[in-house]
């Protein structure tokens, strides 16, 4: 397996499982590796697992839920937190002075950043946009 190239936000791993969406195939795209080595954060999956689980979500049951998380484990690298990522989120939040639920965008490509990956596909350009450190692919396109 070659370096990631791309980070999958929590949309694209949402949109990738929804046969119904709009998103679908071109989320699955990047699932699959068909626009560049993807990679996923352990933010993104604890968001996804939410949801997936939760009545305004797709309100799953949890098992099917973590079976949904467990295949996309076993499939892309997840990337966790760790020093350099702190330090990269340190600088971002004093960079650009987040509110509220954008920490979690931030966290997101501050574990990027600390991996060498600079990309973020995701279906909210205007939750990344912001931040000039990171360069943001729509699957809106």
């Amino acid at each position: 397996m070659s370096h990631p190239e791309i980070l999958l936000d929590t949309n694209v791993l949402i949109y990738a499982i929804d046969t119904q969406s709009q998103f679908y195939e071109r989320s699955r795209d990047f699932v699959f590796g068909r626009e560049g080595e993807p990679a996923i954060t352990s933010i993104s999956l604890s968001e996804a697992y939410s949801v997936l689980t939760r009545k305004q979500g797709y309100g799953l049951p949890a098992t099917q839920a973590d079976e949904i998380i467990q295949w996309y484990r076993a499939r892309i690298p997840v990337l966790y937190p760790n020093k350099l990522s702190s330090d990269w989120l340190h600088y971002l939040v004093k960079s650009y002075s987040p509110k509220g639920h954008t920490i979690y965008d931030m966290e997101i490509a501050a574990i990027g950043l600390a991996n060498q990956i600079q990309t973020i596909a995701t279906k909210n350009e205007k939750d990344f946009r912001m931040i000039r450190e990171v360069e943001v692919v729509s699957i809106n396109n």
